[in-house]
């Protein structure tokens, strides 16, 4: 049942997909400090027709012309120095942990909720078989009852007191019935299937104490080792790490940049009586800059973005 549990469980899953989802955020934010490459082309055809009689020189100037241009650029950018992507990466592998710390909540919460589930169908057939016994012999009572009212032994009183005992005897068997499916349907609900029957315990079941039996050292192991403390012990240090994050914007930052660019030009004329070309001609850049970039004043966003990082900080502790 458990094993089943663990594929189809919708709680379980939605865990399972967050912490896919959440880990994600690491190599975001590690894209942000990576080189980043991008190719672009810009081809286009440009036509220009004239009108009059302007002369130039001793010639006239072209009718019309074309011309054929596309221009490939390759750019590469790679971060120098950004405090507030370095401390975005950190704060996403906090977030990260805090993930994996969900899950491992999630995967215990499932047991408890599995062995919770099962016993409780366990327990509901023992009451169901109690409620018809308890019935069946109040049955008994109620048949001998009115046999011993024919007879004169017993009085009318007594035979409705056993028809009262059997109803609410039957009445209990229904309401266990009633129990033991809803049980079932609960446990359905965590595993996708309905199981008609279930394994019962042994009758030698141990009964294991916990060990060590003080109450005190299992909150102190608690404290140190329960998934849920450690998912909010993570959730601190994401909102510590977006303080720093925040405050970043009062930092420079510095980042280099080199770019080649390819310029390809053909232009065609159109003279009244021919067509002359001009050639291709074709132009290569170079380019390495480095960019610096330091804010001044932003109007107090960053000021209040980082007081408003420190309030959530002090909620998440």
């Amino acid at each position: 049942v458990y094993q089943q549990a663990l594929c189809s469980d919708p709680i379980y899953q939605q865990a399972v997909s967050q912490r896919l989802a959440t880990k994600q955020g690491v190599p975001i934010s590690l894209s942000a400090l990576l080189p980043n490459i991008a190719l672009t082309a810009n081809p286009s055809v440009t036509r220009t027709s004239y009108s009059g009689s302007n002369t130039h020189g001793i010639g006239v100037f072209p009718l019309n012309n074309t011309q054929r241009y596309y221009e490939v650029a390759l750019t590469a950018t790679q971060t120098v120095f950004n405090y507030t992507q370095f401390v975005t990466l950190a704060g996403s592998i906090a977030t990260s942990k805090g993930a994996d710390a969900t899950l491992n909540s999630a995967l215990q919460s499932l047991m408890v909720r599995t062995a919770n589930a099962y016993f409780a169908v366990l327990r509901d057939e023992e009451n169901l078989d109690y409620s018809r016994a308890s019935k069946n012999a109040y049955a008994q009572q109620l048949d001998q009852a009115k046999e011993q009212y024919k007879v004169g032994l017993k009085t009318l009183t007594d035979v409705y007191t056993a028809q009262a005992s059997y109803d609410s005897a039957y009445a209990n068997e229904i309401a266990a019935q009633t129990t033991l499916e809803n049980d079932r349907e609960n446990l359905r609900v965590i595993t996708g299937r309905y199981y008609p029957r279930l394994s019962k315990l042994s009758e030698a079941f141990p009964l294991v104490s916990p060990n060590p039996e003080n109450i005190e050292e299992w909150v102190h192991r608690a404290q140190m080792q329960n998934w849920s403390i450690k998912t909010s012990q993570y959730a601190v240090e994401t909102a510590r790490q977006t303080i720093k994050q925040e405050f970043g914007g009062h930092l420079p930052t510095v980042s280099v940049q080199g770019q080649l660019d390819r310029i390809y030009t053909n232009n065609i004329n159109g003279y009244p009586n021919l067509v002359l070309r001009d050639g291709p001609t074709v132009q290569k850049d170079r380019q390495l800059m480095v960019n610096i970039n330091v804010p001044i004043f932003e109007g107090g966003g960053v000021t209040a973005q980082t007081n408003q990082a420190i309030y959530n900080y002090q909620i998440s502790q």
